[in-house]
């Protein structure tokens, strides 16, 4: 893939892209280098902006933990997700 680069500890990654990782349906990891920014948040939404990328949860029971500039862990049950432009 073109644009890919492997960092020293292994992860892949795309330049300005969020790395979004699921642990089950309970569990989301966001890191973005630039950024997470959260926008909205109750527990059946959470909006982020992580670098230029909108991104939006829902589900129920969200809540935020391990929160730090570059990443957010959301938990409670994901139902889906989405881009927005």
């Amino acid at each position: 893939m073109k644009n890919r680069r492997t960092i020293s500890n292994g992860k892949s990654v795309i330049p300005s892209l969020p790395q979004i990782e699921f642990y089950g349906r309970n569990q989301v990891s966001v890191e973005e280098y630039k950024g997470v920014v959260i926008v909205e948040y109750d527990t059946e939404t959470i909006k982020l902006l992580a670098g230029s990328q909108k991104i939006r949860f829902y589900g129920s029971g969200l809540n935020l933990k391990n929160l730090t500039k570059q990443s957010v862990m959301i938990c409670g049950k994901v139902t889906s997700f989405e881009f927005e432009e």
